[in-house]
């Protein structure tokens, strides 16, 4: 069974790993001037792992597990504004999803890394294509 051994901060976990320099792009996109508590895992044993098994993956103490985790599938690395699949770990809301640009990533992990807002909030203000782009 796939453990994450995640570290106070909200993952990204790279399941796709067909397009290298997407990915490489896009973290640099998530880490420039280290604005967003977020950690990156690249770790082919996630490799074509689905929301379910990322969701049981993560740590089941509640002080140590994250408001939620992104996904960069093959969606996130072959769509032209690159958008990673949010997924909630919230009790009310577990498994819920809503896909975010990466520029957006950095505003929304932080206020959710220390409660500020819900989850919910966010994933009820994406586009009409499901895609949040503003903040």
């Amino acid at each position: 069974m796939l453990e994450l051994a995640v570290d106070q901060l909200i993952p990204v976990v790279l399941t796709d790993f067909q397009h290298p320099d997407a990915w490489r792009a896009l973290v640099a996109v998530l880490t420039k001037d280290d604005a967003a508590p977020v950690e990156i895992y690249e770790d082919a044993a996630c490799e074509g792992t689905g929301v379910d098994d990322l969701v049981a993956a993560m740590p089941g103490d509640p002080d140590k597990r994250p408001a939620c985790f992104f996904i960069a599938d093959g969606m996130s690395l072959t769509h032209p504004e690159h958008p990673l699949l949010a997924v909630s770990l919230d009790e009310d809301d577990e498994g819920r999803t809503f896909r975010i640009i990466p520029q957006q990533i950095p505003g929304v992990a932080a206020t959710l890394f220390i409660a500020h807002s819900d989850f919910f909030g966010y994933a009820d203000a994406v586009d009409d294509d499901g895609i949040f782009r503003r903040f």
